[in-house]
Formats: structure tokens, C-alpha cells, sequence
């Protein structure tokens, strides 16, 4: 088979890419990744320097430590992934005052994994595979209880996915214990349409229509999407 060439300087050119039905493929995530450090030289971040200064002087930001599976308070130099998904209405593990001090202990997430959903759980894993350190979830790093951490945590939402080095959009399925498609064991939902062309074995893949498919699901009518 030859696969088209995919060029991510130019994303037109990522339509022709096949992708696995069952797994993402995190080597071509660590490609994007290394390439968007290499040819944007810092542009993603420089506009937010200033803020971002102000935002880690004015509140304690939390991450989740997805190699000693705790919690720890983050600095401007850490990089860390953002989680954007969807709760649901199923209860489940959430961080709180009470809590704080027995989740920032070494192996505490990992004790509480069977309270936590799939989705956390897979985006956790899937931030380990990325060879970043610190994973953001609001449900674990905003103390829930705190109404006034909450308030302040919500008027500069924008920083903090800002500062993101990536952002795991979780945009299938209807609650917080669905997965993460192709990754953790859960299947892709969305086909992809693939045409053969001639006698060399030239496979397209047509990119499905993602922002038609986002906007309808539950993640694109929720607050930061």
C-alpha cells in the first residue's frame, strides 16, 4: 500500500491519511507534537506570557503527576495536557477540600482508578504515551467544594488551556466513562470512507466532516469546547 504523503505544514494535506480503525497511532502525535515545537518557535505561547505570569501568582494550580499518580501544584515551567470532555450525570470521584492533602500522596490516583472514569483514566495513559508529565482535569484539580478556588478557576479557564502543551478532546459519547475512541480498548465510532485507485494500490482516506460531527455531539454543546 502506499499511503499519501501528509505534510503537517500544510493540513491540507493530512485529508489523504488513513487512519487505524482501532488505535490512534500516538507515534504520528509525537511527530505533530516535536514539529510544532520545531517550526512555530514559541508563537502558540507569547501572546499569553504576561497573563500566564499572573495567573501562577495569583492561584494554586493542581495537575495530576501521571508518573507517581498524585497530585502536585504546578509551576510555569511544567508542561502538562488539558482534558476537555463531557461529565454526564453519572457520579463519580472528584477532588475536594477534605481530599486535597490524601490525593497529593504518591500512588493516590492509582488507588482511586476504579472511582474514576474510563475517559480520565485513558487520558491519564494517554498522557504518559506523550512523554509529558502533568495532566489537567478539572475534576481532579479544581477542589469542587471550594466555591471561591471555583470561581477564580473559571474566569481564567482560558489560561489555563492556553498553556496547554496539547489538549485531549474527548468529543464521543455522552458522559465522562465512555473512553477515549482508539485508545484504552475503547472502538473509533466515526468511519472513515477509504477509495482504492488504480493497479499501484493508491489508498485515500477522506476525512470525515469533524466539525459537523463535534458540533452535534454532547461535547460541542458544553461550555469550553
Amino acid at each position: 500500500m502506499i499511503e499519501p504523503f501528509s505534510d503537517p505544514r500544510n493540513p491540507e494535506l493530512l485529508s489523504g491519511r488513513v487512519y487505524g480503525e482501532n488505535e490512534i497511532d500516538v507515534e504520528l502525535l509525537l511527530t505533530w507534537i516535536h514539529c510544532c515545537g520545531e517550526w512555530h518557535n514559541g508563537e502558540c505561547k507569547t501572546s499569553f506570557r504576561t497573563r500566564l505570569e499572573h495567573l501562577a501568582s495569583k492561584m494554586v494550580m493542581y495537575g495530576i503527576d501521571v508518573n507517581d499518580m498524585q497530585l502536585k501544584k504546578l509551576t510555569e515551567a511544567d508542561r502538562y495536557c488539558t482534558l476537555s470532555y463531557v461529565w454526564g450525570r453519572r457520579p463519580f470521584y472528584r477532588l475536594t477540600k477534605e481530599n486535597l492533602e490524601k490525593l497529593m500522596a504518591v500512588n493516590s490516583v492509582w488507588n482511586i482508578s476504579s472511582r474514576v472514569p474510563k475517559t480520565i483514566m485513558d487520558a491519564i495513559c494517554l498522557t504518559r504515551h506523550l512523554g509529558i508529565r502533568f495532566l489537567w482535569v478539572d475534576s481532579l484539580c479544581i477542589p469542587q467544594d471550594d466555591e471561591a478556588y471555583k470561581a477564580e478557576a473559571i474566569g481564567k479557564m482560558h489560561l489555563v488551556y492556553s498553556k496547554a502543551e496539547v489538549t485531549i478532546v474527548a468529543a464521543s459519547g455522552s458522559d465522562s466513562f465512555y473512553g477515549l475512541p482508539g485508545y484504552g480498548g475503547t472502538p473509533r465510532d466515526t468511519p472513515q470512507p477509504v477509495r482504492k485507485f488504480g493497479n499501484e494500490g493508491l489508498i485515500l482516506g477522506i476525512r470525515p466532516r469533524y466539525q459537523a460531527t463535534l458540533m452535534g455531539s454532547p461535547h460541542g454543546q458544553r461550555g469550553w469546547t
